[in-house]
């Protein structure tokens, strides 16, 4: 198959120009998927947990909220909270433990501690379904629960009272018996 000349150099470049288009897709595929990776992402769950005194005859049960930085980038996480049916959100301002803002390294961890007793003494418990965490660039990180869950922390037997708020310092302590 002999083909003159001509055709021969535009079947090249047509193949060239197919190869290059292939490959500047290919290029902006990957490049928009490494931006995707270095956006912030966050796991939300939540688990119980108890606060024992000493000598094991106080203790207090504790609903733990935990965030895990998937990403590689650290995130500053700035806020922790509520939300409740209606798309409000409730901000704790000074949760137990929980300085904000927090810096979250990647692949770390940070765990919020919210007393079930203080869920019972709620005013908006009713209308809350989970909890959220907010970055600083206004991402919220949200895990729900249910009903179940709700009546689980209403019921949570209480031992005594281990985490106490000190009106002087403005701050929590841990109150042994």
């Amino acid at each position: 198959m002999n083909l003159p000349i001509g055709e021969l150099t535009t079947i090249i470049a047509a193949y060239g120009a197919i190869l290059a288009t292939l490959g500047f897709a290919l290029s902006l595929m990957l490049g928009i998927n490494e931006i995707k990776k270095q956006k912030p992402k966050m796991k939300v769950k939540f688990s119980l947990g108890r606060l024992i005194d000493a000598d094991g005859t106080n203790s207090e049960i504790l609903i733990l909220i935990e965030a895990h930085n998937t990403r590689t980038l650290p995130v500053i996480i700035t806020g922790f909270g509520f939300l409740e049916k209606k798309g409000n959100k409730t901000q704790l301002l000074n949760p137990y433990l929980f300085k904000l803002p927090l810096p979250l390294n990647s692949h770390r961890k940070v765990t919020a501690y919210y007393a079930c007793r203080w869920f019972r003494e709620n005013r908006i418990k009713n209308d809350s379904v989970g909890f959220y965490f907010a970055d600083e660039e206004g991402n919220l990180w949200k895990v729900k629960f249910s009903e179940k869950d709700k009546k689980t922390w209403e019921n949570a037997k209480v031992d005594g009272y281990m985490i106490e708020w000190d009106q002087s310092i403005k701050n929590y302590y841990r109150k042994d018996y």
